[in-house]
């Protein structure tokens, strides 16, 4: 994430309930944060992940189409998801995470 903020890219978060988990000061707590451009949170959004509708209100917030995204996610289905409205899905093998960070590169 470092880099890609670096080098100008957007970075962004689309999370299951990322305040209600954790509170909503959570986002002050974790300095890597400060790298992210959006979060979107179904806390506020209702809309879960593969929802078409919770990919657009990123790429909404992101203003940026969707073949101008990747979205890297540890669940299939999201990944899946994020393919289907366009955007470039992978997934991330938690056991091997730099082949999906060398995939998005």
């Amino acid at each position: 994430m470092t880099q890609a903020h670096q080098a100008g890219i957007k970075v962004a978060i689309l999370s299951y309930e990322l305040d209600l988990y954790f509170g909503d000061d959570i986002r002050g707590k974790l300095p890597f944060l400060s790298q992210v451009d959006v979060i979107v949170d179904t806390t506020y959004t209702n809309v879960l992940k593969p929802d078409p509708k919770a990919y657009h209100l990123c790429l909404d917030e992101l203003q940026l189409a969707p073949e101008q995204c990747v979205f890297i996610g540890n669940q299939l289905n999201n990944a899946q998801g994020a393919d289907a409205v366009g955007m470039h899905g992978l997934q991330l093998d938690v056991f091997k995470p730099q082949l999906c960070i060398d995939q998005a590169r």
